[in-house]
């Protein structure tokens, strides 16, 4: 008799299998008052027989019964080959077919007589039941917990330990996190991969696989990072853990991310861009995003119906001068809205004050849309009120025009050495391109078809001498119009 022997754990804790060490000891036992011939051990680690996901060295198993290779499979129980009625009459109906019988350390099952599968539907029902007693327990804990206020136990979620204390380099991932998302716009593609690029994983996902723009907005807009417990998707009550965010930032994260303008399905959000211009250029004809084809041999931007087509080197090409030369033209800090100076000087107070006036502007919008309830939205805006308030008495002299074009050289050298996604995140924050039929008869020419404007923002100090920020559209590139 030729016997293979299976052994798996549901959850291994230390990684070291030391669970599946103790079974293969045990039907090695078996094998050898039985005098088989010993084929192999075949061991899943960390893995449960009653949900549906995948068990490779079971399905190794499988296949060496169908090849004819063993006589019988050798486990500790038969709850360790399955705890699912589905999976049994598979492996039933496989037995029976290949004379294949199956034992476990606490005694032999004949899957190819009806007693013997009468015996394992027992066990593997008693098994089953098992389980769904053990997770109405686990359920009546977890509640407990919440109601509690008590740390969360089960998944680890960014930021903590399953303890509830603070891992502070994922904390602080977080919080900057949240301030590029607030403040800068930045998309949540990028912060996964910045994310990635720190090493922090996801429990939800593979080391190998990137962080998804939903896992990010999932961690970002998790109640837990304010301190608050959270029991199928309602709020509860404060947790007895410290919170990586501050209410205020919690609030306007949500309602920022849930917004609806967020969903109206022209995302950019998922795969990455392979192109510099594909979704943040639009058609002038229907306003739909520019992908990237091949036209006649020739790679262009394209929209969705065809109504403009432009050379893809040429227009990328064309829109990173614009850019450019707008940051040499005008004040260059104003555009790119880089900091110079580490001290409070007025320039970075101002731009303070106008990322938290833009934050109240966001919060009152959620607001009167119903995103956020009336309790929340003057906590939040009271909030900002006072930290405005605090950064106009710091307010100092004005910034000299030098820091500008400090600003300036450090922005375009930036720029030019980003990378593919960097440069994107510039241009998604700072441009509008828009792209011009060519017109019948006219050869493709991105000189002809693309209009750019720069967001171009300005601080300056008001009567009473506060300082102010304001923002407008400059236009960077515009063709010449036909005739001059």
């Amino acid at each position: 008799m030729r016997a293979v022997i299976y052994t798996r754990a549901s959850l291994d804790r230390t990684g070291e299998g030391k669970s599946n060490a103790r079974q293969e000891d045990e039907c090695k036992r078996l094998i050898e008052f039985k005098r088989w011939e010993y084929v192999g051990t075949e061991a899943d680690v960390s893995i449960s027989a009653y949900t549906e996901k995948e068990r490779p060295a079971w399905l190794r198993v499988l296949a060496l019964i169908e090849a004819g290779e063993v006589d019988v499979v050798v486990a500790f129980h038969l709850d360790r080959l399955t705890r699912n009625m589905a999976d049994l009459e598979k492996l039933i109906l496989l037995c029976e077919k290949h004379n294949v019988s199956v034992a476990t350390a606490t005694g032999d099952i004949d899957l190819t007589n009806d007693t013997g599968r009468m015996v394992a539907r027992i066990l593997a029902a008693v098994a089953r039941q098992e389980v769904e007693r053990k997770a109405a327990r686990q359920r009546l804990q977890h509640t407990q917990r919440r109601a509690e206020g008590r740390p969360f136990a089960g998944v680890k979620v960014l930021g903590y330990e399953r303890d509830g204390s603070i891992i502070e380099e994922e904390a602080e991932a977080i919080r900057a996190a949240a301030a590029d998302v607030l403040d800068r716009d930045v998309s949540l593609a990028e912060i996964g991969r910045q994310w990635a690029a720190k090493g922090l994983t996801s429990p939800y996902k593979s080391d190998d696989k990137p962080w998804s723009p939903r896992g990010v907005k999932g961690v970002l807009t998790n109640p837990r990072l304010a301190g608050f417990v959270v029991h199928d998707g309602v709020v509860l009550g404060r947790g007895q853990w410290e919170p990586i965010l501050d209410e205020t930032t919690a609030t306007l994260l949500n309602a920022k991310l849930n917004a609806p303008e967020r969903n109206n399905g022209k995302s950019r959000q998922g795969r990455t861009a392979a192109n510099l211009l594909t979704g943040i250029a639009t058609c002038s004809v229907c306003e739909g995003t520019l992908r990237a084809a091949v036209k006649r041999g020739r790679e262009t931007y394209v929209c969705g119906d065809w109504h403009v087509s432009v050379p893809r080197e040429e227009a990328d090409s064309l829109v990173k001068r614009a850019l450019e030369a707008t940051v040499q033209t005008v004040l260059p800090g104003s555009v790119l809205g880089i900091e110079v100076e580490p001290e409070e000087s007025e320039e970075a107070i101002g731009d303070e004050i106008a990322a938290l006036t833009k934050r109240q502007e966001v919060l009152t919008r959620s607001f009167t849309g119903g995103l956020i309830g009336e309790d929340a939205y003057e906590a939040a805006v009271s909030d900002l009120a006072l930290k405005i308030e605090t950064l106009r008495e710091k307010a100092t002299t004005p910034s000299e025009d030098a820091d500008y074009r400090k600003a300036m050289t450090r922005a375009l050298e930036e720029f030019r050495d980003d990378d593919l996604a960097g440069q994107r995140n510039v241009l998604e924050r700072l441009t509008k391109v828009a792209v011009r039929p060519a017109g019948a008869g006219n050869r493709l020419n991105a000189r002809n078809q693309i209009v750019v404007k720069v967001r171009q923002r300005l601080h300056f100090s008001d009567d009473d001498g506060q300082p102010r920020t304001s923002e407008k559209w400059i236009t960077a590139y515009e063709p010449e119009p036909k005739g001059r």
